[in-house]
Formats: C-alpha cells, sequence, structure tokens
C-alpha cells in the first residue's frame, strides 16, 4: 500500500514522535493526541483525521513508508553536507533503503532530488578517494625516507653440565639425562671419554640464529675404601722389606 500523497505529508511529525520511534511510543503518542483533542473544547475534525491516518499508516505500512521517505531523498542537500564522510554515509544508508519497485510512485520532484542526492554522494565519494590516495602517497614517502633496520642473528649460548657417576656405574655402562625431556647420553662401560657433546642441544639462537651446543662433563667417582686398603698394604710391604733388609744386613755384620 502506497499512496502519492506520501510525498505531501509526515504521520511522524503529526504524531509528533520520532521515525527511529518503537511501535509502543507511537502508539503512546496517538492516544496521547487524540485524547487531547477529544477533551478540548473545540475539537477539530481535521485533526481527528490526520491522527487515525498517520496511526493507521504507521502500525500497518511502517516499513513502506519509511522505504517511500527514503526514495523521496528525506536526507537533505545543503551546501557541502556529503563532502564529508558523515553526511555520505547518510545518503548511502538513506539510498539502500529505497525500494526499486517503488520508484514508479515517486513524483518528478522525487526523482529529480534523487539524482541530485547521487551526485552529490558521487561527488562526495571522489573527494574521500583522493583524500585517501594523497595519505597514501605521504606514508609511502615516508616508509621510502625510513632508514633501514639491519638485525643480525645471534647464535644462542652453549651449556655446560657437569656429572659424577661411581665406578661401578662406570665399569658396567649407564645412562645419563640432561634434564627430565633433554638429550640422553648412552655412556659406554669403562670408557675414557669424560667430556660428549649434542650439537644444538645448548640455548637457542635469536633473530633466526643457531642454537648453541651442550657440553656433559662426566667424572668417575674414585673409590676411597679400595684406595686405603691399596695404601695399606703398601705401608706393610714397605716396612716388612725394611724389616728384612734391616736384620739380614745385622746378620752380615755380626
Amino acid at each position: 500500500m502506497v499512496d502519492s500523497d506520501w510525498s505531501e505529508v509526515d504521520f511522524y511529525g503529526d504524531l509528533q514522535v520520532h521515525p527511529d520511534a518503537p511501535d509502543d511510543a507511537i502508539a503512546e503518542a496517538f492516544r496521547r493526541l487524540y485524547r487531547a483533542q477529544a477533551e478540548s473544547r473545540t475539537p477539530d475534525e481535521a485533526v481527528f483525521k490526520r491522527l487515525n491516518r498517520a496511526h493507521q499508516v504507521l502500525r500497518s505500512h511502517r516499513q513502506e513508508y519509511d522505504a517511500f521517505r527514503a526514495g523521496l531523498g528525506t536526507v537533505q542537500v545543503s551546501g557541502n553536507r556529503f563532502g564529508d564522510v558523515n553526511g555520505t554515509n547518510e545518503l548511502v544508508a538513506a539510498l539502500a533503503k529505497a525500494d526499486p519497485a517503488l520508484l514508479q510512485y515517486q513524483t518528478e520532484e522525487g526523482r529529480e532530488q534523487i539524482s541530485q542526492q547521487s551526485s552529490a554522494a558521487l561527488q562526495g565519494l571522489s573527494a574521500m578517494a583522493d583524500i585517501i590516495s594523497n595519505h597514501l602517497k605521504v606514508v609511502q614517502t615516508i616508509s621510502d625516507a625510513a632508514p633501514a633496520v639491519i638485525i643480525e642473528s645471534r647464535r644462542g649460548e652453549d651449556v655446560h653440565l657437569r656429572t659424577t657417576v661411581s665406578r661401578s656405574r662406570w665399569r658396567r655402562g649407564t645412562v645419563l639425562h640432561a634434564w627430565s625431556d633433554g638429550p640422553q647420553l648412552n655412556m659406554p662401560p669403562k670408557t675414557d671419554v669424560r667430556v660428549w657433546k649434542f650439537a644444538g642441544a645448548g640455548r637457542p639462537g635469536e633473530y633466526g640464529g643457531l642454537p648453541g651446543d651442550l657440553w656433559m662433563h662426566v667424572d668417575v667417582k674414585r673409590n676411597w675404601g679400595v684406595l686405603a686398603l691399596v695404601s695399606v698394604l703398601t705401608l706393610v710391604s714397605i716396612g716388612a722389606i725394611g724389616w728384612v733388609l734391616t736384620g739380614g744386613l745385622s746378620a752380615f755384620g755380626g
């Protein structure tokens, strides 16, 4: 339902509400104005008709009425309004609401106004494009003028770990771990190697640099009991030899 005289009336203005007002606010405004007119000492029949029609259209055909208003260009063109971003957005939003199927109901004046708005919008968009283009040129100029920053890669630091194994473990061979989930060293039996290298298992490099290495230093614990026994036996042997030699020399001299 679209009436050709919709371009000559303002139903929102008749009910004294904003075009974005919710339906219940529109209904409340209608009841308030209708009651005030009915209680007036000089009620006006024309006012009753205008209120009834505005309420009927906004209640049953509000979407069509809003589309018709947008299609007729209720966004006013004044000066350079559409030369800025906000004005252009308002015009684009208004044109987007227009229903192409309703164009046949528009007056020649309405179509002319739409044409003017479209032309103004294109001019505004063209100006915006020029501003953006100039901005990009400035950014590119600054980027070209900025000195290049070269960051050199750095190799990670080496990690040195030291541990000690018992002599029994050294004899039969053992397995050592740098840490819980770190590299594993399978140490063969009775090996004389005391330093083991794990390439790339050290600290990570910086800026794409290679990682450092891991070095494991393994010491074998001394068996002090055996050493003490050997020392005692050595001393006893030396004493016995001395006693024999001393006794032998005495006998030879006698």
